[in-house]
């Protein structure tokens, strides 16, 4: 008699012990067959666990710096990192999120990880085409060579140059190619987007170049001009005398 009273009880906590698991995939449930979990969640022993929290706070500090610079007051810099710091905590970036963000050494490198944050981060992380992601690796090493000599002109028109590679690569029909090679070019090496532009077929490359003189001829024009200087003010008529 003790001996089914044992077995009953083990049979009692056996089903409540299963129906209080979780669903699969789910935190504390089990693995999917492919031992997967959703969530962000990781597969151990079979069982979906919530990996460790990275620190939010260096992942704030770094996106903050993609934002702003590394110049900006800290009027600019203080909320729009708290506002970061919070954001990552909501979307419980894990510690390989976090190493990835503060790793990266570049907007592109960044936009690889598996939490961007940043909504322009995300709009290259979705970039299908790769165009825009080609244009912010274009952006970064021409900064890298512009930021030798700050006072080139150059610098004013970077949005323009910028725009002009984006829509060349979409409407030019860049090959795949040269948008990789161009993706994953080293930023300090001056010389790297021209051997990438070297393998675009002859007419795509006349096409960008041509853009690109477009814009250089009329930025030239506007400095050519002597700046417009308003008419001298009119003295007030005088009320006339009487004898």
């Amino acid at each position: 008699m003790m001996c089914m009273r044992a077995w009953a009880w083990a049979l009692v906590l056996f089903v409540a012990c299963s129906k209080q698991s979780a669903p699969t995939g789910t935190e504390r449930g089990p693995c999917t067959s492919d031992h997967t979990c959703s969530g962000g969640l990781v597969c151990l022993s079979d069982l979906c666990v919530r990996p460790p929290a990275g620190d939010c706070s260096q992942v704030a500090e770094a996106l903050a710096s993609v934002k702003l610079g590394n110049y900006a007051s800290a009027d600019q810099r203080t909320p729009l990192v708290a506002s970061l710091r919070s954001q990552c905590d909501r979307e419980e970036l894990s510690v390989d999120d976090a190493k990835c963000l503060t790793a990266a050494k570049s907007k592109f490198e960044m936009s690889r990880c598996a939490k961007p944050l940043l909504p322009e981060l995300v709009a290259m992380k979705n970039d299908k085409g790769g165009c825009k992601t080609v244009g912010a690796r274009m952006e970064e090493m021409a900064k890298t060579e512009m930021s030798k000599d700050p006072s080139d002109p150059m610098n004013k028109m970077m949005p323009q140059l910028i725009e002009a590679v984006i829509a060349s690569c979409n409407e030019d029909g860049w090959p795949d190619d040269v948008k990789g090679c161009i993706a994953t070019a080293d930023a300090s090496n001056s010389h790297a987007a021209e051997n990438c532009i070297e393998k675009m077929p002859s007419d795509v490359r006349d096409k960008f170049m041509k853009r690109i003189q477009t814009i250089m001829e009329g930025a030239m024009k506007d400095a050519a001009q002597p700046p417009t200087t308003p008419p001298a003010a009119m003295p007030p008529p005088t009320a006339p005398t009487t004898p």
